[in-house]
C-alpha cells in the first residue's frame, strides 16, 4: 500500500509520543516497501513497520 501523505493532530502525535515514536519514524515506515498496513475504519490504517534506525 502507497501512503501519500498523512493527517496528524494532537492526539495522534500524543498518543504515538506515548510509545516513543516520532513523527519522521513513521513516515520511514510509510516509505518502507515491506510496511504492512491494516484498516482501521475509513481512511484510517493501523501501520506495522521498521523504521530506518531499525525500531
Amino acid at each position: 500500500m502507497y501512503i501519500s501523505r498523512l493527517e496528524w493532530d494532537e492526539y495522534r502525535i500524543d498518543h504515538i509520543a506515548l510509545h516513543g515514536v516520532e513523527t519522521d519514524e513513521v513516515w520511514e515506515v510509510c516509505a518502507d516497501s515491506f510496511h504492512m498496513a491494516r484498516r482501521q475504519g475509513v481512511n484510517r490504517y493501523r501501520m506495522y513497520g521498521q523504521s530506518e534506525s531499525g525500531r
